[in-house]
């Protein structure tokens, strides 16, 4: 009985590279702090890093969503995946109706998991893009519409992982935005300031869904190979799958 008078929540971060999970390990700890029961779920790479994370945790897997951003005809290729996402989206939400029943789950903390959500739980949505921006301003005026009108219908809270003033990471893709419930928690990361001896003066992170994710590796290298032969750079890449 104990155990059952512990809230409970969900967190299921997308599975889009890996800096969806890794933002939501700050979190996890947070709520296992507070005395939370705490389960997770998610698909692929992001699933696969919260089970060696948290061995002793619950974890359960959702649809994938299987984006991939194209570098040649982007608006139409994209477009083209539109069908396939929705469907997991309705996949993921049906999900989370069993899971919520079956695990008595109180909130839902969805990193960019549209279907993650529940009437009878806090449903939370975290994001960084509420503006989302493509090349055309018509449909991108569109894509904004639903995607503000999706987060305010269906979730109690919009959580941002910036800073509301400057400085701050995500720019215009998340701030300037006129919505209820919208809370920015400040910068997530699982990163601690360690005092090492120095051996690179540059070192960058890379993780996302292909082509996209080599292509900036490429550019990355290419300008620490134009720069100052004294500097010392490191690229830690994680292919999609």
């Amino acid at each position: 009985m104990k155990e059952l008078a512990k809230k409970r929540i969900l967190i299921a971060p997308l599975n889009w590279g890996l800096g969806h999970a890794t933002r939501c390990i700050p979190l996890i700890q947070d709520f296992l702090q507070k005395g939370y029961k705490v389960l997770l779920a998610s698909d692929g790479r992001a699933l696969e890093l919260l089970k060696i994370e948290y061995p002793n945790l619950e974890t359960l897997e959702l649809p994938s969503y299987n984006i991939s951003y194209p570098q040649k005809f982007f608006l139409l290729r994209m477009l083209l995946q539109f069908p396939r996402v929705t469907y997991a989206i309705i996949a993921e939400h049906l999900r989370i109706q069993k899971i919520v029943r079956q695990y008595q789950i109180n909130e839902i903390l969805s990193d960019n998991r549209f279907g993650c959500f529940h009437p009878k739980c806090k449903s939370i949505f975290m994001t960084h893009q509420l503006h989302i921006i493509i090349p055309n301003s018509m449909l991108q005026a569109v894509i904004r519409w639903i995607n503000k009108t999706w987060i305010r219908t269906f979730f109690k809270e919009c959580w941002i992982p910036d800073n509301e003033g400057k400085p701050n990471l995500s720019g215009k893709l998340s701030h300037g935005v006129n919505m209820p419930n919208l809370h920015y928690i400040g910068i997530l990361s699982r990163m601690k300031r360690m005092e090492l001896k120095k051996e690179y003066d540059w070192i960058a992170i890379l993780s996302g869904p292909e082509p996209q994710r080599t292509l900036l590796e490429q550019k990355v290298i290419a300008q620490a190979r134009a720069s100052d032969s004294k500097h010392k750079a490191l690229i830690i890449g994680c292919k999609s799958e």
